[in-house]
């Protein structure tokens, strides 16, 4: 029977070489033939944050998020809101300062004792070089439990993971970005391309 840790159990370790953060199978004892396949992944309402569409960048409300600062930006053209020009999408959120991104999501799209793959692009904007770059810092939860949290990214936009099962919730799970700026300025964080993997049921399992 599956062990619940708060609201979502979480088997994680940090693989730096690969930027990302993943479920660890070596913690379970699964028996054989106990994995089944998961379902669609779930919903996020513009993982590409790409309305209200820019030509530049826009502080404000960003459509299918409730945020608090922040706003869109594209590459090219605007130096202040762009990393190295390899954005993996046309559009995406920039996180200036103090800004927290999130989304209630449907909890039917989630499968009690699923694993699931959150992956998401970030960089740090290119500024001019009287600025220097100017990296914020960056933190993802899921239900208020902590997914991820790195403290400075390069102007290179690099994709992110990170793995958790799903356990049963009394309302809709929530996704949360947040920048705290600890250095405080105008330090920004770009954020793009947001989706989820399904990937394996394992009943009956029990910590290794």
């Amino acid at each position: 029977m599956l062990c619940e840790v708060a609201r979502l159990l979480l088997l994680c370790e940090v693989a730096r070489a690969a930027n990302t953060v993943e479920a660890n199978p070596s913690s379970w004892a699964c028996p054989a033939g106990s994995f089944q396949a998961a379902g669609d992944p779930p919903t996020i309402a513009h993982p590409n944050f790409d309305s209200p569409a820019t030509g530049g960048y826009q502080y404000g409300t960003i459509d299918g998020w409730t945020n608090s600062g922040g706003g869109v930006a594209v590459p090219g053209g605007v130096v202040d809101f762009h990393g190295d020009g390899n954005a993996p999408t046309h559009q995406y959120a920039f996180m200036q300062g103090v800004v927290e991104i999130k989304q209630t999501l449907t909890e039917s799209d989630f499968q009690e004792g699923s694993l699931y793959e959150l992956k998401f692009w970030a960089a740090t904007r290119s500024a001019p070089s009287e600025w220097g770059t100017q990296p914020n810092d960056l933190h993802v939860t899921v239900d208020a439990v902590s997914l991820f949290s790195q403290s400075s990214f390069t102007v290179g936009w690099t994709q992110f993971s990170v793995s958790f099962v799903f356990t049963a919730l009394d309302t809709g799970p929530v996704l949360k970005f947040k920048a705290t700026c600890p250095n405080g300025g105008d330090r920004t964080t770009l954020v793009g391309a947001v989706s989820f993997i399904s990937s394996k049921v394992c009943k009956d399992c029990t910590p290794g």
